[in-house]
């Protein structure tokens, strides 16, 4: 795990708050990291190099599959 969120289930507002509440008892530094460890993760998964990266690697996949 990335350990840059707190999962929640959808649709639960009680959730949200204790999440909400959870993040809030968190020091200073503590949301820092987990701010930037959230950054590194989007980045990494969702920037463009790490999806045309995901890309490349289907298109290559596709064209073993026609060998």
């Amino acid at each position: 795990a990335a350990q840059c969120a707190i999962r929640i289930e959808p649709d639960n507002p009680e959730a949200l708050a204790e999440a909400a509440r959870e993040v809030k008892e968190l020091s200073p530094n503590e949301r820092l990291e987990m701010g930037q460890r959230g950054r590194a993760y989007v980045i990494q998964n969702h920037g463009f190099e790490g999806l045309t990266d995901r890309l490349e690697n289907v298109f290559e996949s596709v064209l073993r599959m026609k060998s």
